[in-house]
């Protein structure tokens, strides 16, 4: 049998799906993911007033200081927020980019 045909049809086809798919996945990679309230409460913060440490932002949020620690982590995964240095003496920054 003569599969010639099939072969091409087959191989085109895979090149169009990997096309949709690269659209699909550049569309999806350039947005950012969801913002919950309270994360959208700590963004305003940094509008306002930076550098910020963890402490600032439960002074002025309350709430739990694990939940703060992990919406800024979240945060800075999403390119919201940027972190510099480690434990005590972290702080946060807004990006230029995310308002």
């Amino acid at each position: 049998e003569k599969i010639d045909k099939w072969i091409f049809f087959f191989l085109s086809s895979l090149e169009t799906l990997i096309q949709k798919l690269e659209i699909k996945y550049n569309t999806f990679q350039n947005q950012k993911g969801y913002i919950n309230e309270r994360q959208k409460s700590i963004i305003e913060i940094f509008e306002k007033d930076q550098p910020l440490k963890v402490r600032d932002i439960h002074k002025k949020i309350g709430g739990s200081i694990n939940t703060i620690k992990k919406d800024l982590a979240y945060l800075v995964a999403e390119k919201y927020l940027e972190k510099f240095g480690v434990g005590r003496g972290t702080i946060y920054l807004a990006k230029n980019n995310n308002t």
